[in-house]
């Protein structure tokens, strides 16, 4: 059981990126697998009712390497393209790609949070609302430390200052939004377009 990354991620973030970088993924997918367990299980939570099912506890344990490996590919392609043409980042994609698993470390910690929560959920006969609120604090904490982590991860993979490193997640941002508005757009003029021909 090999935490050594997620122990160097945080000493030092830019030691863990060089280390993600010279090693294979094979020396630490068990780390990543706890972290892509941990957000994926928590995403699998029902905001109303609070459960989760011990399927979707299946679910998140074979989703979890391929969320983090496909995450890290999509935000990894986005923001080198945006450091690079903005910027003048000099990283690779390959480079930022698995520096991405640096930035997701964070939620390693979700994971035994996670598994007490599914075990006191079956067998618990008290109120679990105290629980909830503490984990949905810890998923805003390590909502920030992994933002942290992402700018320091562009910072040392595309060679920019931390200041043109957060310029980048603004601009992904951006980015996003206008991309979501873009996407609501085009299926609001499809459902139109179905209306008027019916």
């Amino acid at each position: 059981m090999n935490l050594e990354l997620f122990k160097l991620a945080w000493k030092s973030p830019r030691e863990a990126v060089h280390y993600v970088n010279k090693n294979n993924f094979s020396k630490y997918w068990f780390v990543l697998f706890l972290a892509g367990f941990g957000n994926v299980i928590f995403s699998n939570i029902d905001d109303k009712t609070f459960e989760i099912t011990w399927l979707q506890v299946l679910v998140s344990v074979i989703l979890a390497i391929p969320s983090v490996w496909l995450g890290a590919i999509i935000a990894g392609f986005f923001t080198h393209f945006i450091a690079k043409w903005f910027f003048k980042g000099t990283g690779t994609f390959k480079e930022m790609r698995k520096g991405y698993y640096v930035s997701l470390l964070p939620y390693v910690i979700a994971t035994p949070v996670a598994l007490i929560y599914v075990i006191l959920s079956k067998v618990a006969a008290f109120n679990l609302e105290y629980f909830v609120l503490f984990m949905s604090l810890l998923i805003v904490v390590i909502g920030i430390v992994t933002l942290v982590l992402e700018v320091i991860v562009i910072s040392e993979v595309e060679k920019l200052s931390i200041g043109r490193s957060i310029g980048v997640i603004i601009v992904m941002i951006i980015f996003g939004i206008i991309l979501v508005f873009f996407i609501v757009f085009i299926v609001a003029s499809i459902l139109l377009l179905i209306g008027f021909g019916s």
